[in-house]
C-alpha cells in the first residue's frame, strides 16, 4: 500500500488507490487545478469540475480573456492546468489546409488556449489535456493531427472513434510509461468520441497508449510535465465511478533540495544536478551549508544528499545545519542519501548522527568498482523495481554496521551487498565476508520523517536510475522521469567542489550534450 499516493506530476502524482484518506484529501484540497474555459455558454462542463473535486483538489475556472496580464495572473494562481474537450483545432495552427471532413472550429478558443499555454509552459505548470486538449498540447508543441480518422488513418474503422453514446474500446499502455504507472495496468477500456487524433508527435512527446487499430490514445512529454489523453476520464469517473482515472489529475512537481556545498564533491554531484534539473517532474534548489543553517529545508518534498565526504558535508553545514536536518526529519521531512549522504547520517562525531549505524573502518570504504546489491522482495515491490539484483557503481562508500540506538529512529535493510571491493576495486578473498551481507541500502523512520540511504551511486548509470525513481515514488508519492544520458563526454574533466562549481559544471555539461 506504499504506492497509494502516486503522482501525475509532471510530475506530478496522484492517487493510485480508489480510496483517498481524509488526511490526504485535506492536503490535496490546497492544490488548485485550473480548468481552461471552453468558450461556450456553460464556460466549463460540470463533469470536469466534479472530476477535479472528486480527486480532492480545488477546481478553478480560468475565464476567457484576451488580457495577457490577467491570463498570467490566473495561471500563476493555479498549481496545474487542464485543457478540456471540444471542437476541432484550426488546421492552420499546424500548417495544413482544411480537410472537407473538418468539423466545427473555434478560432477564438484556439487563440485563448495558446495564450494560456504560453504562460503555463513558461511557469512549468503541470498540464493534462483531455481529448481536444490532448490534440491542442500536441499542436502547441509543433505536432500535427489527423483531421478525420476514417478517411486519413489507414486501418481505422469506418466510423472512426466517434462511437455512439460514449461507446468504449480497449487501449494498451506502453510498459514503463507514466500512464501505465498511474493506471496500474497495461490494458483497459476507455470511452471514445472523437474523429481526430495525434499524427506527428510534438516536441518532447512520445506515444504511451494505443487503441487496437494503432491510433494514439495517450501522449506524454519527456521534457515538460504534460500528458494528453484522447478519451474523457471525467465522464468515466463521474458517470461510471471509474475512480482509478483520478490518477490522471495533474499535481505540482517535486520540490527537491540538492546539497552541493564543498563536502559534496566530484562528478557524481553534477550527475545529480543534471538528473534533477533535467527532469520534467522536479523543481530543484541547489543548497549550501548556509542555506541549511538558515532553515531553507522548509517546503522541500525531499532533500538529496549526494556523494563526497560525510565529514566535509558536516564541516560545510556545521552543527547548526546538522540540527536543522534533524529537525526537518523529525517534523516529517524526506531524505535520500548516496555514499557520503549515508555516511553523514551515521552515529559518529562530526555527523548528523541520527542513524543507529557505524562504519566498518578499513580498506573496504576506500575501494571502487561494481557493487552487486540484492534488494529484499518487499522493497522490490515498494520501489517498483524491475529486478532484485543490480550492479551499482561503488566508490569509497561506507560499509554500515549496527551502532548505538537513537531514540525515535527505526531502521531496516532494503538491499544487501553481495560482493566485497578492496581499495583497488577488486575482490579481497581474505576479508570479503566482512562486507558481504552488510546493508547497501537502508530505510529509516525518524519520528515523522523518512530516510532511504545507500553506500553506492545509482545515479551513475542509466540502468540503475529506476532505483532513484522508485525512491522518489516511495518517499514523495511521485515517480519522477529523468533525462536520458548514459555518461559524461570524455572531454568533461570537471570535478565539483561547491555550489558555484556544481552550477558551472552543469552549464558546461549542458553545452556538450
Amino acid at each position: 500500500m506504499k504506492k497509494i499516493v502516486a503522482g501525475f506530476l509532471f510530475t506530478a502524482a496522484v492517487l493510485l488507490s480508489v480510496t483517498v484518506s481524509a488526511q490526504e484529501n485535506a492536503k490535496q484540497a490546497l492544490l488548485r487545478i485550473g480548468l481552461v474555459d471552453q468558450c461556450s455558454q456553460k464556460g466549463v462542463g460540470e463533469k470536469y469540475i466534479s472530476f477535479v473535486s472528486q480527486g480532492g483538489f480545488e477546481p478553478v475556472v480560468l475565464k476567457h480573456t484576451t488580457d495577457k496580464a490577467k491570463i498570467a495572473e490566473m495561471v500563476a494562481a493555479c498549481d496545474s492546468i487542464i485543457l478540456c474537450g471540444g471542437e476541432d483545432i484550426e488546421p492552420s495552427r499546424y500548417n495544413e489546409n482544411n480537410s472537407p471532413k473538418l468539423g466545427k472550429v473555434n478560432k477564438e478558443r484556439d487563440a485563448w488556449e495558446y495564450a494560456v499555454l504560453d504562460e503555463a509552459v513558461k511557469m512549468r505548470k503541470p498540464i493534462l489535456g483531455i481529448c481536444r486538449g490532448a490534440q491542442m498540447l500536441n499542436v502547441y508543441f509543433g505536432g500535427t493531427l489527423y483531421q478525420d480518422l476514417p478517411t486519413e488513418f489507414e486501418g481505422c474503422a469506418s466510423e472512426g472513434h466517434r462511437l455512439e453514446n460514449q461507446g468504449e474500446h480497449s487501449i494498451t499502455a506502453v510498459p514503463g510509461s507514466r500512464f501505465a504507472d498511474y493506471a496500474g495496468k497495461l490494458k483497459m477500456t476507455v470511452n471514445s468520441r472523437h474523429h481526430q487524433a495525434v499524427k506527428k508527435l510534438g516536441r518532447g512527446f512520445k506515444a504511451t497508449a494505443y487503441s487496437p487499430d494503432g491510433v494514439i490514445e495517450v501522449i506524454e512529454n519527456t521534457e515538460y510535465p504534460a500528458i494528453g489523453v484522447q478519451f474523457h476520464p471525467e465522464i468515466l469517473v463521474c458517470d461510471k465511478g471509474r475512480n482509478e482515472f483520478l490518477n490522471l489529475l495533474p499535481r505540482p512537481r517535486v520540490k527537491a533540495g540538492l546539497y552541493c556545498d564543498k563536502g559534496s564533491r566530484g562528478k557524481n554531484v553534477v550527475y545529480w544536478a543534471k538528473l534533477l534539473s533535467g527532469s520534467p517532474d522536479v523543481d530543484v534548489t541547489f543548497l549550501d551549508g548556509k542555506d541549511v543553517r538558515e532553515g531553507k529545508l522548509n517546503g522541500l518534498d525531499i532533500l538529496v544528499m549526494p556523494g563526497g565526504t560525510g565529514f566535509g558535508q558536516y564541516d560545510s553545514m556545521l552543527e547548526e545545519g546538522a540540527a536543522k536536518i534533524r529537525e526537518y526529519l523529525r517534523n516529517g521531512g524526506k531524505y535520500f542519501g548516496t555514499c557520503a549522504g549515508l555516511a553523514v547520517l551515521m552515529n559518529e562525531d562530526k555527523r548528523i548522527a541520527i542513524l543507529p549505524v557505524n562504519r566498518i573502518r578499513g580498506h573496504y570504504m576506500r575501494g571502487g568498482g561494481n557493487l552487486q546489491v540484492k534488494f529484499d522482495e518487499k522493497w522490490v515491490k515498494e520501489l517498483s523495481l524491475t529486478n532484485n539484483l543490480y550492479s551499482i557503481q561503488f566508490h569509497h562508500g561506507p560499509v554500515p554496521v549496527p551502532g548505538k540506538a537513537v531514540k525515535g529512529v527505526k531502521i531496516e535493510t532494503v538491499g544487501v551487498s553481495m560482493n566485497a571491493i578492496d581499495e583497488k576495486g577488486k575482490m579481497n578473498a581474505y576479508r570479503r565476508d566482512s562486507m558481504i551481507g552488510t546493508a547497501a541500502f537502508l530505510y529509516a523512520t525518524v519520528d515523522k520523517g523518512e530516510i532511504i540511504a545507500c553506500n553506492c551511486h545509482p545515479e551513475g548509470r542509466e540502468m540503475t536510475r529506476d532505483i532513484i525513481s522508485g525512491v522518489f515514488d516511495r518517499l514523495t508519492g511521485r515517480r519522477i522521469v529523468m533525462p536520458k544520458f548514459t555518461h559524461f563526454p570524455k572531454e568533461f574533466k570537471f570535478k565539483a567542489t561547491g555550489r558555484d562549481s556544481v552550477l558551472k559544471g552543469l552549464e558546461a555539461l549542458n553545452k556538450m550534450q
